[in-house]
């Protein structure tokens, strides 16, 4: 039979990481199809047209009224980035403290605490600017860029968020197991 208490503790601490990481992929895969080239097309297309509907609007205008539009979308991005990296502050406070408190506990929280801080990492790397010459010869390239910069931070924004999720409740798990003294039903002998 099965017993976690005879597992190396490497083993768990490794499954606990890549449970951390990599659980958010199933829910997230379909979100990076949207970087292939056809739907980025499809994409701004769609944008487009909407923005175009006005005759009296000439390429130009419709274009910076798109790019003002992928702009505000970036924006609340940065602002759900913003909201996470609090949240991931917290849990990290939490945890680290949770680590320091119960010695046994500690190599089991370090994964989820790793997720975190990869997380966050994922939420700060948002805040960068690019800045590019050939972004912005045409207007056509600009809105180009425009929707590839939107498509990646949604991207970002749902890694990050789901990644603390998983994180959040492994973490919950490790100390409800530690705080409630539940391992003596699962370390029995």
């Amino acid at each position: 039979m099965w017993n976690i208490c005879n597992e190396p503790n490497w083993l768990i601490i490794l499954v606990l990481l890549l449970f951390s990481i990599i659980a958010p992929l199933a829910t997230v895969r379909v979100r990076s199809r949207a970087s292939s080239k056809r739907l980025i097309k499809e994409f701004r297309n769609v944008w487009w047209v909407r923005y175009a509907r006005e005759n009296k609007l000439d390429d130009e205008e419709i274009a910076d009224r798109l790019i003002s539009y992928l702009d505000r979308l970036v924006d609340r991005h940065i602002n759900k980035a913003r909201g996470i990296l609090p949240f991931n502050s917290i849990l990290l406070a939490v945890f680290t403290f949770e680590a320091n408190r119960f010695a046994s506990a500690r190599p089991y929280l370090l994964s989820p605490i790793t997720g975190l801080l990869v997380s966050s990492a994922l939420c700060l790397s948002m805040f960068f600017v690019y800045w590019q010459r050939d972004v912005y010869a045409s207007w056509s390239s600009e809105v180009d860029f425009s929707v590839q910069k939107v498509i990646n931070t949604s991207i970002k924004v749902e890694w990050a968020a789901w990644i603390s999720l998983f994180c959040m409740l492994i973490d919950a798990g490790v100390i409800a197991i530690v705080e409630g003294d539940l391992t003596r039903y699962l370390c029995a002998t």
